[in-house]
C-alpha cells in the first residue's frame, strides 16, 4: 500500500517508510520513499521537517526554501503561501512583504493592511504596535493614545509623550504651538520671540504682542511699569490733556 515498500521476495510484510516520507503503491525499494511536502532529506532516508521560515512544496529530496524577506512560516510548511508577512509589514501570503509606511503600524502577522495611527500622531515605517504612534509636535498624550493640542501659552517642539511646556513669563502662544518661538511677548512687555519678556519701564507702553520695543509716552505724561495701551500714559502734575494724548503745561 501507499507509504510502504518490500525489497525482497517472499512472505515478509511490507515495511513502513521512514517518518515524514511516503511511497507509491507497490514500492519495491526503500528509496521509493520520498520526503513529504514540508520535509527534506534523501530518498529512503531520514526526513526532517522544514524549519521555521522555510517550506518545500513537493515530495523528494529537494531542500527547503526560505520565505521571502520579512515573512515567516511555521515548522513543516508545505507551501509558499505558508509564508506570511511579519508584524510591521503587509502583503499577500507567499508574496513580497512591504513595510508599513510612516504614520501606520501592523500588530499582526499575515496579509492584513497596515493601520493608520490615531489623529495627530505619527510613526516610523515598519512599526508593529500602536504604541509606536507618538504625538506630533504641538500635541501631547500617551504613545498610541489620544493626542491633544497644546493649549494657549504652551508649546511642544518634539514628537512623543512629553507634556507641553509653558511659555516664558509675560509671553503667550496660540493653541497647538510647536516651537518656543511661537511664544511672543504680551502687550506691556518686550523681548525676542521665545525669550525673556521684560515689562515696559515707567513712561513707556506696548500695545501689541511680539518683539517690538516699548514706545515712549507723549511729552509731559507718564505711565506705570508694564503699561499695555497708550491711554495708560497720563499727564504729569502741572500738565493737562486726555489720557494718551497731548499734555499741555498749565
Amino acid at each position: 500500500v501507499v507509504g510502504t515498500y518490500k525489497q525482497e521476495r517472499g512472505n515478509a510484510n511490507c515495511a513502513t517508510c521512514p517518518a515524514h516520507s511516503d511511497s507509491p503503491e507497490g514500492s519495491s525499494i526503500v528509496t521509493d520513499c520520498t520526503c513529504n511536502a514540508g520535509s527534506s532529506g534523501p530518498n529512503g532516508g531520514s526526513c526532517t521537517e522544514c524549519v521555521k521560515g522555510t517550506y518545500t512544496t513537493g515530495g523528494g529530496n529537494a531542500n527547503c526554501e526560505s520565505c521571502l524577506a520579512h515573512s515567516d512560516s511555521p515548522v513543516g510548511s508545505s507551501a509558499g503561501t505558508a509564508c506570511i508577512c511579519n508584524q510591521g509589514y503587509s502583503g499577500v501570503n507567499g508574496g513580497a512583504c512591504a513595510p508599513c509606511p510612516s504614520g501606520t503600524f501592523k500588530a499582526t502577522h499575515g496579509s492584513s493592511s497596515c493601520v493608520v495611527c490615531p489623529s495627530h500622531s505619527d510613526s516610523l515605517s515598519a512599526r508593529n504596535d500602536i504604541s509606536d504612534c507618538t504625538c506630533n509636535p504641538g500635541f501631547s498624550g500617551p504613545n498610541g493614545g489620544t493626542c491633544t493640542q497644546c493649549i494657549t501659552g504652551k508649546y511642544k517642539a518634539s514628537g512623543g509623550n512629553a507634556n507641553c511646556e509653558s511659555c516664558p513669563a509675560n509671553s503667550d502662544s496660540p493653541v497647538g504651538s510647536l516651537a518656543v518661538t511661537a511664544c511672543k511677548c504680551n502687550p506691556g512687555s518686550s523681548g525676542a520671540d521665545g525669550g525673556s519678556c521684560i515689562q515696559c519701564v515707567v513712561g513707556t507702553y506696548k500695545q501689541e504682542r511680539g518683539n517690538a520695543n516699548c514706545a515712549t509716552c507723549p511729552a509731559h505724561s507718564d505711565s506705570p511699569e508694564g503699561s499695555s495701551i497708550v491711554t495708560d500714559c497720563t499727564c504729569n502734575a502741572g500738565s493737562s490733556g486726555p489720557n494718551g494724548g497731548s499734555c499741555t503745561e498749565c
